[in-house]
Parts: structure tokens; sequence; C-alpha cells
């Protein structure tokens, strides 16, 4: 039967399956979530379409599905035509069982809690597509910071590529230029890997490793309208491509960039004038390094004029 599936993964780890939750949205106030032993059942609730494409938001670093930045970013994909799923691995992701109880973030431990979260992620989902409940090419993955290392190892324990991974600023931290190629997000696991920069070389990777690779004010700290504590900038630039990403979704004729091949060819408008979207959905035909500049404050996307510094 659909819902009888075997999860090897949790005997081999001993992870408990109330640790991650699936949860399935249709609004901002309307939302389906259960264990992940369970979530196969939101296959068959009547908010499920099979028809509709499916993606899954996935979370960083000490935080849940209740972020603001999560539930900003979820509701804005239910204005498309997906089904729109999310993994809160809250606890995971903030304090590991190992380590239990401290109620302290240890990142090596949710690094570690990353691939387990992948491994279920994608358990479910080889067993929806063999049920005949989705099919890979409909899958895309949307993680932010470590929530898109997260989107990787799923990607890698699919039985065949999902459509499309959005690592949103993927994280610095064990993900450097020596980490195998085959432990980070990198553009041979789905058909399109679009990678977003704004906090490159702190907080997030410096890596290339999309298909198209987005530089938003240059992909650096301190973003346009970041707050300093005590001149250090602790995460602003970071997260602030959550709210580029809403942005986007929701005014997608805003979120124009432009192909080139350095920040400093941009500054100089000396560029290929090839213009492509960022966002969801992805803009297929956009490849390599592209730019664009924002405002300090909310509306934070220009249009065309943010491809023109």
């Amino acid at each position: 039967m659909f819902l009888d599936i075997f999860f090897s993964l949790y005997h081999v780890s001993r992870i408990d399956p109330s640790l991650i939750k699936i949860g399935l949205h249709i609004s901002h106030e309307q939302s389906q979530q259960a264990y992940i032993d369970a979530s196969l059942g939101l296959f068959l609730s009547e908010w499920y379409n099979s028809s509709r494409p499916f993606v899954v938001y996935i979370h960083g670093f000490m935080q849940n599905d209740k972020h603001d930045s999560a539930v900003n970013i979820i509701s804005a994909l239910t204005k498309l035509d997906y089904n729109v799923f999310s993994v809160d691995w809250g606890y995971m992701a903030f304090e590991s069982g190992g380590t239990a109880g401290l109620g302290l973030p240890f990142y090596n431990d949710a690094e570690q809690n990353s691939r387990i979260v992948g491994m279920c992620l994608a358990e479910i989902i080889n067993a929806a597509a063999h049920y005949g409940k989705i099919t890979f090419g409909q899958v895309s993955c949307v993680g932010f910071s470590l929530g898109a290392q997260v989107c990787a190892h799923f990607a890698r324990n699919l039985n065949a590529k999902p459509s499309v991974i959005i690592g949103l600023d993927p994280p610095n931290l064990f993900f450097s230029i020596d980490t195998a190629y085959t432990e980070r997000l990198t553009s041979d696991l789905a058909d399109i890997v679009h990678i977003v920069h704004t906090d490159r070389g702190f907080t997030g990777t410096d890596l290339d490793d999309g298909h198209a690779n987005f530089y938003i004010n240059n992909g650096v700290r301190n973003q346009p309208g970041c707050d300093t504590f005590f001149g250090i900038d602790l995460v602003c630039s970071h997260i602030r491509v959550c709210s580029y990403f809403v942005e986007a979704i929701l005014f997608p004729q805003n979120s124009v960039a432009v192909r080139c091949n350095s920040y400093d060819h941009f500054k100089m408008r000396q560029c290929q004038r090839k213009f492509h979207y960022f966002g969801f959905p992805v803009d297929s035909k956009a490849k390599g390094k592209l730019y664009f500049n924002t405002n300090s404050a909310p509306p934070y996307l220009k249009g065309i004029q943010g491809a023109y510094p």
C-alpha cells in the first residue's frame, strides 16, 4: 500500500522521526503538517494536485519553518501554481540530539544532520515517485544557508535528478574549495542550479557552483541598509537574500540581472547586455555570473535600473 514504506534511515541512524516535519501549504494561513515517517499521507491530501510541479523550501541553521524568513518565502511560493512543501528540521538545525539538552547551536552537528534530513526527504520523494504521485522532473528545492546543503544531499539521494535547486547564500563554513565536490551543492545535482550570493566569503560561500550565480550588490557584506553591531554585520547580509527572493517571486518584473565577467565590468557598464531574471520559477536561460544592485529598504529590487549601476 502507498503508506506502507520502510524508513531504513531511521533504523540506521536512530533518528527520531518526530525531529523532522513536512508541511504542505496552500496559503500563509492554511497548511497541513506531518512527521516525516507519516508524510506520504500529504500526497493523498485534497490540497495536493499531482498535475502541478512540486517545490520544497528548507530553512537554515538555527531556524525552523516558523522563522520570519521561512514564513515569508513559503507564503510567496503559495502564490504560484505549485504544490508547496516545507521541511522543518529546526531541532536538528539548532541543537543536536547527540549533544543533548544544552540548547546551544552546534554548527558541526547541524551540518552532519543536514545529510540525514536530505536523505530522509529523498526517501519520501522516491516513494511518492514510485507510486506515481510525482515525477522527478516536477521537483524543485529551495534552501537558505545550510538548507541549501540539505537540498544537495536530497538531490544526491534521489533516484533521478530534480528539475531545479536554488541555493540562497549557501554556507561557507565546511563547504569551501577544500570540501569534496561530492559534499557540497554543485551544478551536476539538478537540471538547473542557481546560486545566490549576498555574504560571499563570510557566512556565505564564495564558490560559483551553479549554472547561474547571482551576485546581489556584488554578493558581499554589507548589503545596503544592513546595520552593524559595533561595526560588524552579524547576519543581516546573509539573511537579506531571503527578502530579495520573496520580492523576486512576487514582483518578477523587478528582478532583472545582467550577465557580466566581473563586478568591475558591471560597475563600468561593460557587460554583455544579456539580461535574465532572478527568482522562482527560474529563468532557465540564465548562465554564468549575473549582477544587480538593490535599494537599501523595501522595495529592494529596482528592475532594469538595478542592472545599470
